[in-house]
């Protein structure tokens, strides 16, 4: 993943929708403090921290190119491990279970925000 590749999505909590980010306000004190996002209204507005959860581009895409994000859930078909889906996670191998890291093989079927039943199955 190059810099122009460094993308970010914004869940927001309370309206429980997807919002567009335009900043992240940081603080020295704090890290992550506010988030400039647009969640559908067609204005950027800006949310504190907590009441939002902001989720990284992994730098991988699906096998019909979409963009697979932290918080995404993924099945993969690629013949080994155990089966079922995964949650995205940043922290190491995000298909922990089939050790998969083509994303040929990978498809989004959802994410922990929308589908939090699927999410509890993993």
């Amino acid at each position: 993943m190059n810099l122009k590749d460094l993308k970010f999505r914004v869940w927001h909590k309370k309206l429980k929708r997807w919002g567009t980010v335009y900043h992240l306000v940081m603080s020295e004190k704090k890290g992550l403090f506010a988030v400039v996002a647009d969640f559908g209204k067609g204005i950027e507005e800006q949310q504190f921290a907590d009441d939002v959860i902001v989720e990284q581009f992994t730098g991988f895409r699906d096998r019909t190119g979409r963009d697979i994000f932290e918080g995404d859930i993924v099945q993969s078909d690629y013949g080994y491990g155990s089966p079922g889906p995964d949650i995205v996670s940043l922290a190491g191998i995000f298909c922990a279970r089939c050790e998969c890291t083509v994303s040929e093989n990978i498809d989004i079927v959802g994410n922990i925000h929308e589908n939090p039943k699927l999410a509890e199955e993993v």
